[in-house]
């Protein structure tokens, strides 16, 4: 196992509750290989970041103090216990309840989950903007230059896509 060579652990997972309880089941994996000291010595750290920016990994790299939220970690495996069983319930019920219509469409069991509902959602706003989804025409300024000594040097217009192309000839002119 890796961790039986390291000294230290930081912990980079998502900046939330679903993150620091990653935290701890890797810590779980873990922990039987993180190095005990006589001395107090932390040995494990969570970096706390919001982008993966520069500015924010380098911040996030000097700002290594934490352990992972144990409390932020347990109360999302309080949140699954009970979407679990509020599933498992309201899945029963609404078969149940909805047996007759159910049965006449083909359908054997209808189920609920607390996260099914943002997921369809998601998936169905998605679907709709793949749909009204018109391609527009761009273009790109790129350029070529060799050098005195016959090097090839490939230069690209930062900005990206240009939808206009009088903008294009413009900057293709003055080129």
């Amino acid at each position: 196992m890796l961790s039986a060579d390291c000294d230290f652990i930081v912990l980079w997972l998502d900046c939330d509750r679903e993150g620091e309880n990653i935290c701890y089941e890797v810590l779980e994996i873990c922990k039987k290989n993180i190095p005990r000291s006589s001395v107090k010595v932390q040995r494990v750290y969570r970096a706390k970041f919001s982008s993966i920016a520069n500015k924010d990994i380098v911040a996030a790299f000097e700002g290594l103090k934490h352990e992972p939220n144990y409390n932020e970690s347990i109360s999302v495996d309080a949140r699954q216990v009970l979407d679990l069983k509020i599933g498992v319930a309201f899945s029963r019920y609404q078969t149940n309840a909805l047996a007759g219509p159910m049965k006449r469409a083909g359908i054997g069991m209808l189920t609920y989950g607390p996260c099914q509902t943002p997921t369809l959602g998601f998936c169905v706003d998605q679907a709709e903007k793949i749909k009204k989804f018109v391609p527009e025409t761009f273009w790109r300024v790129e350029a070529q230059v060799v050098d005195e000594r016959g090097g090839l040097h490939r230069m690209k217009w930062c900005r990206g896509k240009i939808f206009d192309k009088t903008v294009v000839s413009a900057i293709h002119q003055r080129l």
